[in-house]
């Protein structure tokens, strides 16, 4: 008689997907901005990075926002996320508490409703939605609605400060980029 194998049905798996991965210029001034995330776990709990920014041509580095999150399946097709945020960037750090839901919804849509709370009382919530149309068994559409020219301008005392600088005071950016899914 042979022994019994064991079971593998909680096996360790990972995923990462880069959801931006865009360079933008207007003459002197660049941007690289990305936007992606990845896990590591199970099926029924996992470690969850979520990481998003843009990067200056001078290095500095603006709308840093970074999430660390446990993940525990509460449904067949729900989660329930909580962690830290950290808005990482070339500013004062703001660190924020997340509890949020990520799941498939009836017909298919990908949705995260997230909610923040930080230290200094402030309170903020973020909503995704995604749906994917399966043209083939691998070639996948995504309808997606993204602005890809941006306007910067500022105001005020800011903009007094900017001209006495030398700087500018309003530009726009075109966008371009890849998304890499794997």
């Amino acid at each position: 008689m042979e022994p019994v194998q064991p079971v593998m049905d909680r096996p360790i798996l990972a995923h990462a997907i880069l959801n931006e991965n865009e360079g933008r210029w207007n003459g002197s001034n660049t941007q690289y901005r990305w936007d992606g995330e990845g896990w590591v776990g199970t099926d029924y709990d996992k470690l969850w990075i979520k990481s998003e920014g843009t990067l200056q041509s001078n290095g500095m580095l603006e709308d840093g926002e970074h999430q660390f999150l446990y993940d525990r399946a509460i449904t067949t097709y729900f989660d329930l996320q909580g962690g830290l945020r950290s808005d990482i960037d070339s500013r004062r750090t703001r660190n924020w508490a997340a509890l949020g839901i990520q799941g498939l919804a009836p017909y298919f849509f990908d949705l995260e409703l997230t909610g923040y709370a930080s230290g200094e009382g402030h309170l903020a919530a973020k909503l995704e939605a995604s749906y994917d149309l399966l043209l083939t068994q691998r070639l996948i559409l995504q309808p997606q609605v993204e602005i890809g020219v941006v306007y910067e301008g500022q105001f005020g005392q800011t903009a007094s400060y900017a001209k006495r600088a030398g700087e500018s005071t309003g530009d726009f950016r075109f966008a371009f980029g890849v998304r890499i899914w794997f």
